[in-house]
C-alpha cells in the first residue's frame, strides 16, 4: 500500500519506483537456519536445504513438538503434528506480520507533496495540519493499516481515500484523493496498489474536482527468504493486475541454474517474462520506511522490465513488478 500524492493541483506527479533496485550484499552461507513462526507464540527453525542439518517446528499442539523422520540422509527432523493449508503470515519478531503500513509514512509523503504544490503557486508556508486514510475498512489518522485482513489469494479490491487540512497563507484548505486499492496476500508476503481516480480541494474561495486517468502505484511486503534452496525447480502459480484488471501469472524458476522465466496472461497481450537471474536484491519502500533484503530475479520482458523477490523460509513465494512507466505498472504474486 502507499499513499497517494495530495498535490492536488499539480496535473503531473514524480513516480517513485517501489520494487527493487540497488544489490545487497547478503550472503547464504551453508547450514544457516531460517526461522518461523509457529502460530501460537513459539519459533520454530528450519535448514537451509543442505543435507546434515537438524529442523526444529513446534506442533500444533500447545507447544509440544513432534518428531518425524526427515529424508536427508538419516538424519531426524522435527515437524508439525498436523499439517495446515493457511498457516499465518510469516513474522519478523515477536510473531508479528510484516504486512502493516505505517500512517505516519504516509503522512510524510503527503506533507513533502504540500510543501512541492506550495513552491508551485508561490505560497509562502503550507502545513499539513490533519491527515486521514480510509482503506479495507479501516480509517485511521495513526498507527497503522493492516493488510493481512485481505482474504488470502483472492485480489481484494477496496475503496481508498486519502484527505489531509491544509493551512497555507492564514487559509484552510481540504485536499482528498480517492480512488480504489488492489491487495493480494499470500500467506508470506502481499502486493498492494492504489489506483486514484479523482482529486478535489476545498477551502477559501475554492472547490475543485478532477479525474484521475493515468497513476497506478504498487508496494510490496513481507519477509523475504534467507536461504534458498540449491537445487530443483519450482513453478509459481498467481494473480496479476494493473489496477483495472486481474489476470494469470505462471512463473518457473530452476534453483539449480539460478535463472527463472514466465508469463502473465488476462491483461490484453501475453507479457512475456524473459530469463533473468537469481540475485541479491535490496528494496525500500519509500513511503513508510520499510525496508526488504533478500534474493530475487530481475529480467526483462515485452512491457519492460521486470523483477521479483523471493518470499517465505523456504522460497514459497515470489513477489514482483513489471513496466517502466506507472502509466502500464503491472502488480503479480503467485506460490508454488
Amino acid at each position: 500500500m502507499i499513499a497517494l500524492s495530495l498535490a492536488a493541483c499539480k496535473t503531473t506527479r514524480t513516480y517513485h519506483n517501489y520494487y527493487y533496485n540497488g544489490a545487497s550484499t547478503q550472503a547464504a552461507a551453508g547450514g544457516n537456519t531460517a526461522t518461523q513462526p509457529s502460530g501460537n507464540g513459539a519459533t520454530a527453525t528450519q535448514p537451509s536445504g543442505n543435507s546434515g542439518n537438524t529442523a526444529t517446528q513446534p506442533s500444533n499442539n500447545n507447544g509440544n513438538t513432534a518428531t518425524q523422520p526427515s529424508n536427508n540422509g538419516g538424519n531426524s527432523a522435527t515437524q508439525p503434528s498436523a499439517a495446515n493449508d493457511n498457516p499465518p503470515p510469516f513474522t519478523l519478531t515477536n510473531n508479528t506480520p510484516n504486512f502493516s503500513v505505517s500512517v505516519s509514512g504516509l503522512k510524510r509523503e503527503a506533507e513533502g507533496d504540500v510543501h512541492e504544490l506550495a513552491e508551485e503557486y508561490d505560497l509562502d508556508d503550507a502545513t499539513v495540519l490533519t491527515y486521514q486514510v480510509s482503506t479495507l475498512g479501516q480509517n485511521t489518522n495513526g498507527g497503522s493499516l493492516d493488510l493481512s485482513k485481505a482474504p488470502l489469494k483472492m485480489l481484494t479490491r477496496a475503496a481508498h481515500t486519502e484527505s489531509a487540512q491544509v493551512r497555507a497563507e492564514g487559509k484552510t484548505y481540504t485536499l482528498t484523493r480517492r480512488g480504489e486499492s488492489h491487495i493480494y496476500r499470500q500467506n508470506y508476503s502481499l502486493i498492494a496498489g492504489v489506483k486514484p481516480t479523482s482529486y478535489s480541494i476545498q477551502g477559501d474561495g475554492v472547490n475543485k474536482r478532477e479525474p484521475i486517468n493515468d497513476e497506478n502505484y504498487l508496494t510490496i511486503k513481507g519477509t523475504p527468504t534467507e536461504a534458498l534452496p540449491t537445487a530443483g525447480k519450482a513453478t509459481y502459480s498467481g494473480a496479476a493486475f494493473d489496477g483495472q484488471n486481474q489476470g494469470v501469472l505462471s512463473y518457473s524458476v530452476d534453483f539449480k541454474e539460478r535463472t527463472g522465466e514466465g508469463n502473465i496472461t488476462g491483461l490484453g497481450e501475453t507479457v512475456v517474462l524473459n530469463k533473468g537471474s537469481i540475485t541479491h536484491i535490496d528494496h525500500n519502500n519509500e513511503i513508510d520506511g520499510s525496508h526488504l533484503q533478500g534474493y530475487g530475479i530481475k529480467g526483462s520482458s515485452n512491457k519492460g522490465a521486470y523483477g521479483l523477490g523471493f518470499f517465505g523460509a523456504n522460497a514459497e513465494e515470489i513477489v514482483g513488478t513489471v513496466g517502466d512507466s506507472k502509466n502500464d505498472k503491472i502488480g503479480f504474486a503467485g506460490s508454488r
